[in-house]
């Protein structure tokens, strides 16, 4: 490139401008890492606010017209159990991200397997036991 070209095409920016406009990724990438921060804190709030609701209507509805509270047997055990077969198949979802991350597909494939086997257990779990969709005899 001729000296004139350069200079010209130099001038065509500004001072200092120079580098941020030929692919200087800092910037961008602070305010992607800004922008991201602001998501992850809209749905904590989202979620603060959703989760009340829904507290807020449990204790309101489980009261009779005398005020005392009325509430449904609930198997506790079963909840917990289910609650934990969720986060573990958290768990091996990330870990297959992780896998396909890192291009290991041996850790995919184990993650993505691992979070289908959990889940369908979660989910007959929540319909046969908590729901009761499927009658058992007797």
């Amino acid at each position: 490139m001729s000296a004139h070209v350069t200079a010209a095409h130099g001038a065509a920016h500004g001072a200092g401008a120079h580098e941020d406009s030929h692919g200087d990724g800092a910037h961008s990438y602070a305010i992607h890492l800004q922008h991201s921060r602001l998501g992850l804190w809209l749905f904590f709030i989202s979620e603060i606010f959703l989760f009340g609701a829904l507290l807020a209507a449990r204790f309101y509805l489980w009261r009779d017209d005398h005020g005392a509270i009325v509430r449904p047997e609930l198997d506790q055990v079963v909840g917990l159990i289910v609650t934990g077969v969720l986060l573990l198949s958290s768990w091996s979802m990330n870990m297959a991200e992780t896998g396909m991350e890192y291009d290991d597909r041996r850790t995919f494939s184990i993650g993505m397997i691992s979070t289908f086997i959990l889940g369908s257990i979660f989910l007959v779990g929540v319909m046969i036991f908590e729901w009761g969709l499927i009658p058992f005899p007797g």
